[in-house]
């Protein structure tokens, strides 16, 4: 399932198999999207498929709606992959 919108996405920690990131909707287990970014000044678009949904915050004082939703990668460049590994100095 390929998600037909648009939302913005905070980039909390990214590595060579996926990313983890804060979202404001909590998308379905196995949809997969398109994942648009910057990282060290060069654009990157990756397919993506959710793996994991959790409430950003398990404090019940400060629930802001949000969610953490790991992502893996699903198809990505060779280039982005460099870019991501020299990012994160794997």
């Amino acid at each position: 399932m390929l998600l037909p919108f648009l939302w913005p996405v905070q980039v909390l920690d990214i590595s060579r198999t996926g990313v983890l990131l804060e979202s404001p909707r909590s998308p379905a287990l196995g949809s997969r999207g398109t994942l648009q970014l910057t990282l060290a000044g060069a654009a990157l678009t990756a397919e993506v498929e959710v793996r994991r949904v959790s409430p950003a915050s398990t404090d019940m004082t400060d629930m802001d709606g949000c969610f953490q939703v790991a992502v893996g990668f699903v198809a990505i460049s060779p280039e982005a992959r460099q870019v991501i590994e020299r990012c994160t100095n794997v």
